[in-house]
């Protein structure tokens, strides 16, 4: 164990009740509006080891601190990727626990789905450890998904296994303004060609379609072919683009509905010339609005999208007007799933509570 690790599981252990809750941070990029004010910050960027890289088993192990940018680099040098890692100078442990997704989510998921083991630091102060470090495991229960947009409050991720993909030889990204006379039809016929992304997008007020393709040269070629006679010779092709981030530069809004909704829904007025990006493969909603944005208009933005059972949240800092309406909806009775699990991981509320929907 680390010597960051071993100093953070001391402060869990000395912990006393009617201290303040300690709050597990990273490098600060994944704000949330649901933060509570009376706690004590951990630092845990100092957990930055990458611990293994097995680059002949595609897999890698590494501390939650590790910066994404840095992880990024090191595996592309070795030809590797991990398609669901997305967060630029942020840390994986905060990807993880955010539960970031990029536009490359309709066809990899997110970095949940690349986790195979993981270390949490629980309120017990004794890190517990689920999976291992080779791709065919099964042991344990899947701590990677219950970790998952959980912003902590189960606990602080200390350290992961990934597992890690050969980087594809050529990679392109189209884009082509405007919509197609047939939607569902033209998806139907892109998704048989198994895009990494395939998106309706809003950008500065301009509507499009844009993929993402990734694997042989000719293989490429001939996709972004396809997408010219099904999308319209108005078709931009640019090389590269596989490394794709969330849309926007504002606050960033996050969401899902199902993707034949997606495919066809009008949000009207975004507020304020919000960015949108929609996945029409699995159905992820990413974006941003401006940090002016009205209330009203927001909710008037989540109540079109709901209308196609869909939801709509942000990440925006504890201290903004916004704040309130960081979660679209009241949860159920996934409430009460969370609040057990919360008992049973931290029975003595020494991590932070508060951040999930309904104040678990």
């Amino acid at each position: 164990m680390s010597e960051a690790r071993g100093a953070l599981a001391e402060k869990v252990l000395a912990w006393r009740p009617g201290a303040p809750p300690l709050l597990p941070r990273g490098a600060g990029s994944h704000p949330t509006g649901t933060t509570p004010g009376d706690c004590e910050t951990v630092d845990l960027t100092g957990l930055d080891r990458v611990i293994e890289h097995a680059a002949e088993d595609l897999t890698v192990t590494l501390e939650a601190g590790v910066r994404v940018d840095a992880l990024r680099a090191r595996l592309a040098d070795a030809g590797q990727w991990i398609p669901g890692l997305v967060g630029g100078p942020g840390t994986v442990g905060g990807a993880l626990a955010a539960d970031r997704r990029g536009v490359l989510a309709g066809r990899w998921g997110g970095l949940r789905d690349a986790v195979l083991g993981l270390t949490l630091l629980p309120g017990s102060g004794r890190e517990i450890r689920a999976g291992g470090r080779v791709v065919k495991n099964v042991a344990g229960y899947d701590l990677g998904r219950l970790v998952a947009g959980s912003l902590g409050t189960f606990g602080a991720v200390v350290e992961l296994t990934l597992r890690v993909e050969p980087r594809p030889p050529a990679a392109l990204h189209t884009w082509t303004p405007g919509e197609p006379a047939d939607p569902p039809a033209v998806i139907a016929a892109l998704a048989a060609w198994t895009p990494d992304a395939l998106t309706r997008e809003r950008h500065a007020g301009v509507a499009g379609w844009a993929t993402r393709f990734a694997g042989p040269r000719t293989r490429a070629e001939a996709f972004a072919a396809r997408v010219e006679e099904l999308l319209g010779p108005g078709t931009r092709v640019t090389p590269g683009g596989i490394d794709g981030e969330e849309a926007g530069n504002g606050i960033p809004v996050f969401g899902g509905a199902l993707p034949a909704f997606l495919a066809t829904w009008d949000p009207g007025e975004t507020p304020g010339g919000a960015d949108l990006r929609l996945d029409l493969l699995r159905g992820h909603v990413h974006g941003s609005v401006p940090a002016t944005t009205r209330a009203e208009d927001l909710v008037r933005l989540r109540e079109s999208l709901a209308a196609g059972e869909g939801h709509l949240h942000l990440r925006v800092p504890p201290d903004h007007a916004l704040a309130p309406l960081a979660w679209g909806r009241t949860p159920g009775a996934e409430a009460d799933l969370w609040r057990a699990v919360k008992t049973a991981l931290d029975p003595r509320g020494v991590w932070a509570a508060g951040r999930l929907p309904g104040g678990v």
